[in-house]
């Protein structure tokens, strides 16, 4: 399996390769480095085995984007194990590790060996049906390292604020029991990384299995090849969707309030029915004005819905209709009961 990495967050292209076995060599090469925080670990979601490129999956879980410190830990506990009962469900748990990053986050990886449309169709099963997930870069940057295990300690593995932290394996029990708290995870980062938990965690990546039946994964292959057929019913140009997708970049949740409030319009980013939306509970509707309408516009799209029956915003209305902003890449219109995977790109004024 050839890796392609980097060692330091600040790390440039050209990347780094290096076959499986070399990289555990270097590794174990420097360990006094990886204790002291000189070598992280980022791998590129991308690998390529025997001229195949294979891609092995990655989730980033923040904490809410409004807290910091103990709260954003809390948060993202609670994040993580809603990703944790979503991959449950689909019978998925087992072929993830939980990392607590060290700082406030966590990151959820797997060995499997996905091709690359069954890759991107888990890119968007992490889209669609994680809305706590805010971060996608990880996961959907599939040439560029992302950290996976660091000593956020150090300058070079950290932008933020240096806290005596590492990156270390959360056990699945404690997400799943729900007796992972804050403190647990304070006192399960402390200190600086152990080398031979970080050779441990890439051997175990490196014995990926490859994924050539979606139907052998039970459940979570069937969502994975339904989100896959609708990929392909998508795609109408000759460009690769997946390429497509690396130059999408979505609205986010906070990026589009602020771009409303710009505009005068006030909303909240709030849960509503099964997902986070812009929300305007509480607040008057942008087009009909009423305070108890309770109007709400979900993502990628934001086609904006208000209860009032009178409202032209009743059964929907486009995001150009009701804000004058628009979309760069096309949106289909977001019925909660729906799949909708055509996430807007960057906007432009209308004003």
């Amino acid at each position: 399996m050839l890796l392609t990495f980097k060692t330091v967050l600040a790390g440039q292209k050209p990347y780094n390769t290096l076959c499986g076995d070399e990289y555990v060599a270097l590794l174990k090469a420097n360990e006094t480095k990886i204790h002291q925080g000189n070598i992280g670990v980022y791998l590129a979601r991308k690998v390529i085995v025997q001229n195949q490129e294979l891609y092995q999956p990655l989730i980033d879980i923040d904490g809410g984007s409004d807290l910091s410190s103990d709260p954003k830990i809390e948060s993202a506990i609670q994040f993580a194990e809603a990703t944790l009962r979503v991959l449950q469900k689909y019978g998925a748990g087992e072929h993830f590790k939980f990392i607590a990053t060290g700082g406030t986050g966590f990151r959820a990886i797997s060995n499997l060996l996905f091709n690359r449309d069954a890759y991107q169709a888990f890119a968007d099963f992490v889209r669609y049906e994680m809305p706590h997930i805010t971060d996608l870069g990880p996961t959907d940057e599939t040439d560029r390292p992302h950290q996976v295990l660091a000593y956020k300690g150090h300058p070079d593995q950290t932008s933020k604020e240096l806290v005596d932290g590492h990156s270390a394996v959360i056990e699945q029990g404690l997400l799943d029991h729900g007796t992972f708290g804050v403190l647990d995870y304070r006192a399960g980062t402390e200190g600086k990384l152990e080398p031979e938990d970080v050779i441990k965690l890439v051997e175990w990546l490196l014995a990926g299995t490859l994924i050539s039946d979606l139907n052998s994964l039970g459940a979570f292959g069937k969502r994975l090849a339904e989100y896959q057929h609708i990929l392909s019913e998508l795609i109408f140009d000759p460009f690769s969707y997946i390429q497509l997708r690396s130059k999408i970049k979505p609205v986010g949740l906070e990026v589009m309030r602020e771009m409303l409030e710009g505009k005068g319009m006030l909303s909240r980013v709030e849960q509503r029915g099964r997902s986070q939306a812009i929300s305007f509970k509480g607040l008057p509707c942008p087009l009909c004005g009423k305070i108890d309408s309770n109007a709400r516009a979900y993502p990628p799209a934001y086609a904006l819905r208000c209860f009032n029956s009178n409202c032209q915003a009743n059964k929907g209305i486009p995001l150009r209709s009701w804000a004058k902003i628009k979309l760069k890449a096309p949106c289909t219109s977001d019925k909660r009961d729906t799949f909708d995977l055509t996430p807007p790109a960057s906007f432009v004024s209308m004003d």
